[in-house]
């Protein structure tokens, strides 16, 4: 069954995901070892997210991993929209009421994309609790314009959803991210995570949660911030960049498809300057996972815990182990290499959350027209309502 953070600002409806060392799953932290805390992007959970994280034996064994699902996400449950503006810095302060209920005063801290804004938000917010602060291609760079032109029309099918009460809808908008934020979606770990994504937001929207949910996710993907000047005053300890850095070739006028990315690796100047200012050694370092643009959108994964757990894992482990940036860093980069998530050891545990579809008879995959990310986005320029599925050929 699902266990539920309580706290004053939510109590009893933030699902959480805890182990500790020789215990998988547990409610309590053990105060014997440090903690990791893991802030998962908008749409995803915290299971689905960072599984492969949670059962690899070179973390789970040696500290208490925590990560707590997003109000609406996953096993979180709100029936009515929160009150008030939802930006990443509620959910850093949802997350930090959440950890001194838990006991935790300080932790390390790791959000993946679009999560690592509630990281950086919460190491802004208290930077006395940070142990060290990992983000995984962390957002505030330039993105492509056709980017933003897909999620125009991805949002746009969500109205339609609310009105038809179509589920065949929510497996279109799932797997149509799913392709977009990983690469491609011909592997099978993959293409099952998109089944139980879609099955979990199925369930929500029998409940009555689907619209709570949309009101949360829809503004924090919108929410996005690099740290102020004044803000990197604040972050004074250790912080890992890991981000991808996509080659591709240019356009027909040639001009580079994705805007040259400088934005954390200035950062990261900005902040180890600041340390030397104060007689400290270097405390920020950036890893680039160097690979091949799939297509003109840039589609390399963006959820690399998810997608190269392989890659990313042994960093996450090294900084944590070390807060240093000397071990791990004598090379600036590694190359991204092909796809290769993990199966999972053990199924979710969503409790009774999944009930409703077996009592709906809802199906588990949709029968709707298979398309891709790019057709997507041809068909929102040539102003066609569309209805897609995508499916990336190999």
């Amino acid at each position: 069954m699902p266990t539920y953070i309580d706290i004053p600002s939510a109590p009893k409806r933030l699902a959480y995901v805890l182990s500790t060392p020789g215990k998988r799953v547990a409610t309590e932290i053990d105060p014997a070892f440090p903690t990791v805390f893991l802030c998962h992007p908008p749409t995803a959970c915290g299971y689905y997210y960072y599984y492969a994280l949670l059962e690899d034996p070179s973390l789970n064994e040696h500290y208490n991993l925590l990560t707590i699902d997003i109000p609406g996400h996953g096993a979180s449950r709100m029936k009515e929209p929160l009150e008030g503006e939802i930006t990443w810095a509620r959910i850093a302060m949802l997350f930090h009421e959440a950890l001194q209920a838990f006991g935790v005063k300080k932790a390390h801290i790791v959000g993946s994309d679009m999560g690592g804004q509630a990281a950086l938000s919460m190491a802004l917010a208290h930077p006395e609790m940070v142990e060290s602060l990992i983000m995984l291609r962390p957002n505030g760079r330039p993105e492509p314009e056709i980017v933003a032109r897909g999620f125009v029309e991805w949002f746009a099918v969500s109205p339609e959803l609310i009105e038809t009460r179509d589920l065949d809808l929510i497996d279109i908008l799932v797997s149509i991210l799913l392709e977009f934020v990983t690469g491609q979606m011909t592997n099978w770990i993959l293409r099952d995570i998109c089944e139980g994504l879609g099955d979990l937001c199925k369930a929500k929207f029998l409940r009555g949660e689907y619209e709570a949910f949309h009101s949360v996710f829809f503004p924090l993907l919108v929410n996005s911030v690099v740290p102020s000047a004044e803000d990197l005053t604040k972050m004074d300890f250790p912080t890992l960049v890991i981000e991808d850095v996509v080659h591709m070739e240019g356009d027909e006028d040639g001009q580079d498809l994705i805007p040259e990315n400088k934005v954390w690796a200035d950062i990261i100047d900005k902040l180890n300057g600041l340390a030397a200012s104060r007689g400290k050694r270097p405390l920020a370092a950036r890893h680039a996972l160097v690979g091949e643009g799939l297509n003109k959108y840039g589609a390399v994964s963006r959820w690399t815990a998810l997608t190269h757990p392989g890659l990313v894992t042994p960093m996450i482990k090294d900084f944590v182990e070390n807060t240093t940036t000397s071990s791990l860093f004598s090379n600036t980069e590694s190359t991204l290499g092909r796809c290769q998530p993990r199966e999972p050891k053990y199924p979710p545990d969503f409790g009774n959350l999944l009930d409703i579809l077996q009592e709906s008879s809802v199906a588990s995959s949709s029968q709707a027209e298979t398309k891709t990310w790019a057709d997507l986005v041809s068909e929102m320029q040539q102003g066609e309502a569309s209805a897609v599925q995508v499916e990336v050929e190999e």
